[in-house]
């Protein structure tokens, strides 16, 4: 009787979707750091992003790259440029199945301007080229470039919410 119990909740637990609950995981790294990261001014940046995509793999989704800077917002677009954005005119980058997306350099640049930047990766699961923030699963790390040789002093943190959205 117990095992059939057992069985049953399972079943249960399978067909309510609750294993298939956990969100994709987006990871963001600065020249090998979760971040905050501070750079001399002549160091190169180095970005690298991937993702588990756990029970939602296969699932249809929006996938976003977006940077604040110095010079304002900037989103990649599919062939990889930056385009001059804000929160509100944000395109995807990619709109495709959720997959699993090995450790994977992006971008790697020296002689960017001065100042703090915020990389934000991330997936949202309502594909109809929006950003949905709360279908959104993202990471974000930050770096500070410096003038000169010497590291940046980092500034606190910016706020936590996606995409630090109703600022």
């Amino acid at each position: 009787m117990r095992a059939a119990y057992k069985a049953w909740w399972l079943g249960l637990w399978l067909a309510t979707g609750a294993a298939a609950q956990e969100p994709p995981r987006p990871d963001a790294v600065v020249n090998c750091s979760d971040g905050p990261v501070a750079l001399s001014g002549d160091a190169a940046l180095s970005l690298v992003l991937g993702l588990e995509a756990g029970a939602a793999a296969g699932a249809p989704a929006d996938w976003y790259l977006v940077a604040s800077t110095p010079l304002g917002w900037y989103s990649a677009d599919s062939t990889g440029a930056w385009i001059p954005s804000d929160p509100e005119t944000i395109a995807p980058l990619y709109q495709g199945p959720l997959l699993d997306l090995p450790l994977t350099e992006v971008l790697y640049v020296a002689g960017l301007p001065p100042g703090s930047y915020r990389f934000y990766f991330g997936v949202d699961t309502v594909p109809n080229g929006q950003l949905d923030v709360g279908a959104l699963s993202f990471d974000a790390v930050s770096a500070a470039l410096a003038t000169g040789g010497a590291p940046a002093p980092f500034p606190a943190a910016p706020g936590s919410s996606p995409l630090e959205l109703g600022r």
